[in-house]
């Protein structure tokens, strides 16, 4: 059995990421960017997040074939969690990285998930719409959008 959490994976201090030491990250797509450590780790924390989200759908999606996995609808709600942790650190981003039209775009795209998840809104008690919806419009777009997200954010990220 696989357990996801995601509630406290990270915790998001807007007034900190101007403070500390700066390093110059090198140019991409000709733009130089000075990221504070904090800036860095924060960065790092959302692509690794956004990793146990996929994960977490994953297993939800493979629940719907698999009866052997019977904690989906309680990943699905820590899901919903991170998405909520997704969407407070995409404004904290977006202001470090507002010199960035790409990884503003990409940060931006997260948008198309959550209209897909407001759709399961009052299909939440209908097992089949529910799996519809999240099997072919959630998790399918998340996946894109995760791919887009990391391939920008990947190279401000010092290993």
């Amino acid at each position: 059995m696989q357990t996801f959490k995601v509630m406290d994976f990270f915790t998001i201090k807007e007034n900190n990421w101007d403070t500390g030491f700066r390093f110059r990250v090198p140019a991409f797509k000709g733009v130089i960017m000075n990221l504070t450590v904090q800036q860095q780790e924060l960065s790092k924390q959302y692509l690794d997040l956004i990793y146990i989200v996929e994960e977490g759908l994953e297993y939800v999606v493979s629940s719907y074939s698999d009866y052997e996995r019977t904690e989906g609808d309680r990943i699905l709600n820590d899901i919903f969690a991170a998405f909520i942790k997704i969407a407070e650190s995409n404004q904290v981003l977006l202001k470090i990285f507002n010199n960035n039209p790409s990884i503003l775009k990409a940060i931006e795209g997260f948008q198309s998930v959550m209209q897909q998840v407001l759709k399961l809104e009052g299909q939440l008690h209908d097992p089949n719409e529910k799996e519809l919806i999240i099997r072919e419009g959630i998790f399918p777009l998340f996946v894109e959008w995760k791919n887009t997200i990391q391939k920008e954010l990947q190279p401000f990220i010092l290993n």
